[in-house]
Formats: structure tokens, C-alpha cells, sequence
């Protein structure tokens, strides 16, 4: 899709993103995600969102944004994972993900 940003381990996607700008210190172990967004802000209007494939909303058991649970978790249309739609954030901020595996 065009504008979107994925990440294949294996031959197997664990990351699709419409976030605009460079993610950075991205971390992902079996359960848990960790990324640092870019430093500029969505524009207005924009819903910028990061998927998990083969990881269910069920499955989810934290999400942080700077240290705050204020991520919208909802299964991914479409596809066998889920999406989180992420609010406005300062610069420079980090997304943690935790999930049953």
C-alpha cells in the first residue's frame, strides 16, 4: 500500500505502519514491541496507526505512549492482526507494546 512502511522477519511481516518520518530504536522480541516515534507531529486530519500481523487485539495485554495508556487498540480489517491508532504525540516519543504470545 502506498505510504506504508512494513517490516518482514523471516520472510513474515511483524510491522506495518503509517507513520510519516523515522522510527527509531525499534525493538521487537517475542511479546513486546518498542519504538520511538519521530520527532514531528501527524498533520491535522492525519490518523497515523502501526500494526501487528499475528498478534490479536485479545492478545494485547499494555500499550504506552510515553508512559501514558492512551493507544486505541482494534483488530486490524483485513488482516489476521491488530492496529493501534496512535493519538498526537511530543517529539521524540516512545511507543511500547506488550502482548501474550
Amino acid at each position: 500500500r502506498a505510504g506504508v512502511l512494513a517490516l518482514h522477519v523471516d520472510g513474515r511481516p511483524v510491522l506495518r505502519t503509517k507513520v510519516r518520518g523515522r522510527l527509531r530504536h525499534l525493538r521487537h522480541e517475542a511479546g513486546s514491541l518498542g519504538v520511538e516515534l519521530p520527532a514531528s507531529q501527524p498533520a491535522q486530519g492525519e490518523r497515523p496507526w502501526l500494526e501487528l500481523p499475528g498478534v490479536s487485539a485479545e492478545a494485547v495485554t499494555e500499550t504506552r505512549l510515553d508512559g501514558a495508556a492512551d493507544v486505541d487498540v482494534e483488530a486490524a480489517a483485513g488482516s489476521d492482526g491488530v492496529r493501534l491508532t496512535l493519538p498526537g504525540w511530543s517529539g521524540g516519543a516512545t511507543l511500547t507494546i506488550a502482548w501474550r504470545s
